[in-house]
């Protein structure tokens, strides 16, 4: 008898896990299916998968579905509904969110407002948020706009390299311009123009001894890219 009783206490805490895993196994399901088909702007199918996600509690479903319902992608636009899905992601600081009400505020004529969530996007992490904010900031405040895009390289946006390399090439600052440009191109972030003005640096001996030969190696990868200046 007591043999078929711990049986039967297997059986039931058996049982009791795999219900428990069910819920876990369809919202991931759910999520990755539902992301896929969002990324391929497959909205109708995305739909109630991101439904389902979003919930359970899934950030970034709430983050599509509140990019669908503001854009109308497969759905109707309806603001009050985008704002319900943003605004419980935004309550986890869930960054892409941030940033996406961030946009929407400065979209809207609510500047004020779309500053305060960029900065905050930024400080939670958004790469977008901190390249936004930099160059949001170059005409006016270089040191603000470069602490941004730092903040950018540091959170793995390498094209940050490329901004800050730019500041400082319009200062005529040729140690820091070479320094940041000569990232970029390390990470292959570097932009056309300037690549070409770090060719230039390197044969005029800008903020470096002269380099002739690393200004050819530049100037040769920008004309067979079919750079014309």
């Amino acid at each position: 008898m007591k043999h078929s009783i711990n049986i039967l206490r297997r059986i039931v805490a058996f049982m009791l896990l795999s219900i428990s895993l069910i819920p876990a196994n369809a919202y991931n399901y759910d999520e990755e299916a539902g992301l896929r088909n969002f990324r391929d702007k497959s909205y109708v199918a995305a739909l109630p998968m991101l439904q389902r996600a979003a919930k359970a509690g899934s950030l970034p479903a709430l983050d599509a579905l509140g990019q669908m319902y503001e854009h109308g992608w497969g759905v109707k636009a309806d603001r009050t509904i985008m704002m319900n899905m943003y605004n419980k992601a935004a309550l986890h600081n869930y960054p892409p969110t941030l940033f996406h009400l961030a946009t929407y505020y400065y979209d809207n004529g609510q500047t004020d407002k779309g500053l305060e969530m960029m900065v905050k996007a930024s400080e939670h992490g958004s790469t977008e948020a901190s390249m936004t904010l930099g160059k949001l900031y170059m005409a006016d405040d270089k040191e603000k706009a470069i602490r941004y895009y730092r903040h950018a390289a540091d959170n793995g946006e390498y094209s940050a390299f490329n901004e800050i390399g730019r500041i400082y090439t319009l200062d005529n600052d040729w140690p820091n311009a070479l320094e940041y440009l000569t990232e970029a191109n390390r990470h292959n972030t570097i932009s056309n123009d300037m690549k070409l003005a770090l060719a230039t640096m390197k044969a005029q001996g800008l903020g470096t001894t002269k380099n002739l030969e690393g200004a050819l190696s530049l100037l040769t990868e920008l004309y067979e890219n079919g750079y014309e200046p």
